[in-house]
């Protein structure tokens, strides 16, 4: 049978009909639902993380910061620079491999695609609004969490704060008890 020769089926919409999610689409209608590409989920911060998407070096160790890359598009293309913490010691081979896996994932389906990409995330995620015309945005890994501050001002930079959170399991477990992170 050619494909002219089958008989499809086809998926009708009416406005009138619910709202369905994805999954709840698919599954109304008998297709496979699709699996996610993704390693690195990106969600808003919120308010009591703006913190983290700026230096705050008096609690560098305690934070287990490794660093932060300081982004721009100028010219069009992805600009970037490391700022190290801690005196670079938490910027181990395993750190780097799992940095740059994260910075090409964002660079394929992701903000740091241009700058326009980076200026839909932040108008899409108004909840995750950090400070004036910047939005952040976190992942976490087993061993990393990654903080990417967005901005949509022409011009203006963007940083990505890298967290060691084995580094801040360690600086918990070193504190005295009674005394909270951060306090």
């Amino acid at each position: 049978m050619t494909n002219t020769e089958r008989k499809v089926k086809p998926l009708r919409c009416n406005i009138y009909e619910e709202l369905l999610d994805l999954a709840g689409f698919c599954e109304k209608h008998q297709l496979e639902y699709p699996s996610d590409p993704r390693k690195f989920i990106l969600r808003p911060a919120s308010s009591k993380e703006a913190g983290l998407f700026y230096s705050q070096m008096e609690q560098d160790e305690q934070l287990g910061v490794v660093g932060h890359v300081r982004l721009d598009f100028g010219g069009g293309r992805l600009h970037h620079s490391w700022w190290p913490h801690n005196d670079d010691r938490f910027n181990t081979p395993e750190f780097k491999a799992a940095l740059q896996e994260f910075v090409d994932e964002l660079r394929v389906r992701g903000p740091l695609q241009s700058d326009a990409a980076m200026r839909r995330w932040c108008y899409g995620y108004p909840e995750g609004e950090i400070g004036q015309e910047q939005v952040g945005f976190i992942a976490e890994t087993e061993d990393y969490r990654f903080c990417l501050r967005c901005t949509t001002m022409t011009g203006d930079h963007s940083c990505l704060y890298c967290y060691g959170l084995k580094q801040q399991r360690l600086a918990m477990e070193e504190k005295p008890s009674g005394m909270m992170m951060g306090g």
